[in-house]
């Protein structure tokens, strides 16, 4: 077994894991909200501090649970690292937010919100990045302007909430990033469900194939197109390539 080929395995398990520690989790977490929304214990007094705890609760699980499975998209790609980042931001957020809604814990309003709001953003990256993988020209383009819309709405939303308030012109300003930002995600979105229905038909390498060919063929299929034009640039390269006479001696042209 070559080191990518453990590595890609050990990567699968971690996040096969992952995936199911997120299900487990948030199916606790929406069987305790359903049973109190039906007035099962806690919830006999619907106006309850502890049913509004469980709610709370269920909807923090909730959405950690989608934060954490759109970085889970990227954990394979060279952006892994990010992915990582983003799980650890989201959780450790999750449990602070827990500890207030459950423990008491003192937390100043702009601390909450940024709690929410940036573990979000950093999960919205992940889905833009895995979005514009083996993507076109045309993706491409629009993901790296959506990436960065994302970012500088992000950059200006906490700006506002620690220093200067919604003043007119921020305001304005992060509202239009805000507007770039979703509607790069929307158009992110539709050029890949048009550019994967234009996909040529997945091929599927041969059982005897050797090692290079079955990741030609692997790498081909996860951008989408043929073989082919995906060695046609290598092919192209007018670059010097060595070449072994029959006497052994090698020659550059």
């Amino acid at each position: 077994m070559t080191y990518a080929t453990a590595s890609e395995t050990t990567l699968g398990r971690a996040r096969r894991i992952l995936v199911w520690a997120v299900i487990v989790s948030f199916t606790l977490a929406a069987i305790m909200g359903i049973l109190v929304l039906l007035g099962v214990g806690a919830g006999s007094n619907f106006g309850s501090e502890l049913t509004a705890k469980v709610l709370s609760t269920t909807a923090l699980v909730g959405l950690t649970s989608l934060l954490v499975l759109c970085a889970a998209l990227i954990l394979d790609g060279t952006a892994r690292w990010f992915a990582l980042v983003t799980i650890i931001i989201a959780v450790g957020a999750t449990v602070t937010l827990l500890l207030q809604i459950w423990a008491s814990l003192d937390i100043d309003w702009k601390w909450t919100i940024t709690l929410l709001f940036t573990p979000t953003a950093l999960a919205v990256l992940c889905l833009v990045l895995r979005l514009g993988r083996g993507a076109g020209p045309a993706l491409r383009i629009t993901v790296r302007l959506t990436l960065v819309a994302i970012a500088l709405a992000t950059l200006g939303t906490l700006y506002m909430i620690w220093f200067v308030g919604a003043e007119e012109w921020t305001a304005r300003l992060v509202g239009i990033l805000g507007i770039l930002a979703a509607l790069g995600v929307i158009v992110s979105i539709v050029l890949t469900l048009v550019g994967r229905a234009a996909r040529p038909a997945v091929v599927a390498p041969a059982p005897n194939a050797p090692d290079w060919a079955q990741r030609l063929i692997e790498e081909a299929n996860a951008r989408g197109i043929t073989v082919e034009e995906l060695v046609a640039p290598l092919l192209a390269d007018p670059a010097p390539t060595a070449r072994v006479a029959a006497d052994g001696t090698r020659s550059d042209r």
